[in-house]
């Protein structure tokens, strides 16, 4: 009667771990497919060259991209930034075996953030606002970040990551989620020093946030 009991537990043990690796899937499609929708919608910033007005110009089309080099860059930082929180999500996502309803919540947590990003960039893409819209896109960032990181944390001590992933790779993986939010935490000041210092901060941070993760291992 006893080995009966055990095997229906482990019966249940394995349709729970099943049922997680479903559920795992489906929050990962959701989550890129949000994250494609992040994309296309930062694409329609870029300049517009349906009206022709290029044609006849020393440069051709390439002169639409120089005359809007500033846009631009903001496109390309904004881009940029949702594709190093995609990468960020697929990182965390990738040494899972299943997920539960608890990490679920962190995951659309930070995604809710990431798309907070997004509208405060959106509601000023050339930063002539003043301080207040660049830093609540890297405050949006930095609470996403921590987010994820916390929703890793949760996964590890949960058991939903998979077996076959070691203690050391674990741990390297903690220190490096941190990466992204504590970047975005320390640009956000940054942004009363004017929309130049916080663009550049964004390209110079990240190395001397890598740096002292590296030095503390």
């Amino acid at each position: 009667m006893g080995r009966g009991k055990e095997e229906m537990n482990h019966k249940e043990e394995d349709g729970g771990k099943s049922r997680g690796a479903k559920y795992l899937r489906r929050l990962e499609t959701f989550l890129d497919v949000v994250y494609g929708l992040l994309f296309f919608q930062m694409l329609l910033y870029l300049p517009r060259a349906e009206d022709m007005k290029w044609v006849g110009q020393p440069l051709g089309l390439l002169q639409v991209l120089i005359d809007h080099s500033h846009e631009l860059l903001r496109i390309v930082v904004g881009l940029g930034l949702t594709l190093i929180y995609w990468n960020l999500n697929n990182r965390l996502f990738g040494p899972l075996g299943r997920t539960d309803a608890r990490h679920s919540v962190f995951s659309l947590l930070q995604m809710v953030f990431v798309c907070f990003f997004i509208y405060f960039a959106i509601s000023d893409p050339f930063l002539q606002g003043g301080p207040s819209s660049p830093a609540l896109q890297s405050v949006s960032l930095s609470i996403a970040g921590f987010i994820a990181a916390l929703g890793w944390r949760y996964a590890r001590t949960h058991n939903l990551v998979a077996e076959r992933y070691r203690k050391e790779e674990r741990d390297k993986m903690t220190r490096n989620s941190f990466i992204e939010p504590v970047t975005a935490l320390l640009n956000t000041p940054v942004a009363w020093l004017g929309p130049i210092a916080w663009t550049i901060g964004w390209f110079t941070i990240p190395f001397l946030v890598t740096f002292l993760v590296r030095k503390r291992k």
